[in-house]
């Protein structure tokens, strides 16, 4: 038995970087979405943190999800705001891809 869910209304994509390490910034401005893939940018050199506005990359104080270059991760979300990163290397970051 085949499951066809409908096709979404909104497909977007993004980059972010960050340069202000120890510090969680939000993935983007305000908009609704329902699933999100992000993935460390394929030239970091270090772990990535995503998650919450408490995510944290700080060695020995980590808090979210830590991704080394090209891994990712999936995440159910209601909002792209409603998700951060924090970066170990100032430049460094990810990409992402959502739907809604």
């Amino acid at each position: 038995v085949s499951m066809l869910s409908a096709a979404p209304a909104t497909i977007g994509t993004g980059r972010k970087t960050s340069t202000t390490i120890g510090t969680a910034v939000a993935l983007g401005a305000s908009t609704s979405i329902k699933r999100i893939i992000i993935q460390a940018i394929v030239d970091n050199t270090d772990v990535v943190y995503v998650g919450d506005s408490n995510t944290l990359a700080t060695d020995g104080s980590e808090r979210g999800i830590g991704l080394y270059a090209s891994n990712s991760v999936a995440i159910d979300a209601g909002n792209l705001a409603n998700i951060y990163l924090d970066v170990r290397v100032s430049g460094e970051g990810v990409t992402f891809y959502y739907i809604n």
